[in-house]
């Protein structure tokens, strides 16, 4: 269900993708879905949901890190086919703040050295799904690609500022604004646009619209990816 559901979707944007005009730059969003820690989902369900107790909360937060670990997956096979297509060596990172990835960089550098060290440790199915849910909750599949090797270079996107001005939870509650949102969309498609890449992708939320963000002469995909089958 889920390569046949890989493939239609990969089959689809390709198509659309060769459509366009050959010398016009290409950014193609795959949609992100990441946890969030135990204390903020805490307080969101019971803001949203007064009348809920501790342990059905905590229920549901145990299905929530199911549905990011099985997203993580798809996403990862979406990612591959896109990398192999377009021969890329770096990809376009949200949520990771630019001169601010001493955690990334450092978790990256650990999990290299502990693959090759034990290169069985992802030999196993139980191994594998570890990893997947560890990749969610800490580096992403970017993140796991530099670990591979599969790519070279994972570019930060956000400026600290704007990144946190738009966190829909600064107040405690879950709020959206709508400013601040477009202010962090508007710097990370011109920070993306710096570069000289003819095609990049960004791996970013899935609440986040890039679509009045984007200048012309470039073209913007989106790749929706359901959080469940």
């Amino acid at each position: 269900m889920i390569q046949s559901f890989l493939c239609i979707t990969i089959l689809l944007l390709f198509n659309a993708l060769t459509a366009g005009a050959a010398d016009e730059r290409l950014i193609i969003h795959v949609e992100d879905y990441h946890t969030v820690d135990m204390g903020q989902f805490y307080t969101d369900q019971y803001n949203q949901y007064p009348d809920f107790d501790k342990h059905f909360i905590r229920l549901s937060y145990i299905r929530h890190r199911e549905d990011v670990s099985s997203f993580q997956e798809r996403q990862r096979e979406i990612l591959l086919e896109l990398i192999e297509k377009y021969d890329l060596e770096s990809l376009y990172q949200a949520r990771l703040v630019i001169g601010n990835t001493q955690d990334f960089d450092k978790t990256v550098s650990s999990r290299k050295s502990i693959r090759q060290r034990f290169p069985e440790i992802e030999s196993t199915p139980q191994n594998r799904s570890r990893r997947d849910l560890s990749v969610a909750w800490s580096i992403g599949n970017s993140g796991q690609f530099l670990v591979e090797q599969i790519i070279k270079e994972v570019h930060p996107v956000e400026d600290a500022k704007l990144f946190a001005d738009a966190n829909p939870m600064k107040s405690g509650q879950f709020r959206i604004d709508e400013q601040a949102y477009e202010a962090r969309e508007n710097f990370i498609i011109e920070q993306m646009l710096k570069s000289d890449d003819q095609v990049m992708i960004l791996i970013c939320g899935r609440g986040n619209d890039f679509s009045d963000n984007i200048p012309q002469g470039v073209e913007l995909k989106r790749i929706e990816i359901p959080v469940k089958e």
